[in-house]
């Protein structure tokens, strides 16, 4: 079989994820072993696969953001501010719940 073309052919198509599980397939020497339902089901799942693992990478490259951080650098401590009880008055602090329209 000719894999050049069959290579070209799917980078052409922008089929990239196709044509790298196309040439690994070819040089592990599974080939033989595999039917053409096998064949193409391997090829789709590997395209499916790179598209979806693609789409953070290009958002994050036209993100566009001011600060490099991870989310390690994420402060998720409440500030001191923010944990006052709510007030006497409010009905999610006596227990009851008041529907408002």
């Amino acid at each position: 079989m000719l894999t050049h073309p069959i290579l070209d052919q799917l980078n052409q198509l922008g089929r990239s994820g196709m044509a790298q599980a196309f040439s690994e397939l070819e040089a592990s020497g599974e080939a033989a072993t595999l039917g053409h339902v096998d064949w193409l089901g391997l090829l789709l799942d590997r395209e499916v696969t790179h598209r979806r693992d693609k789409r953070p990478a290009t958002r994050l490259r036209y993100a566009r953001l001011r600060q490099n951080a991870v989310v390690e650098d994420v402060d998720y401590r409440a500030r001191a501010a923010s944990t006052a009880p709510c007030s006497r008055s409010s009905p999610m602090v006596r227990g009851s719940m008041r529907t408002i329209i």
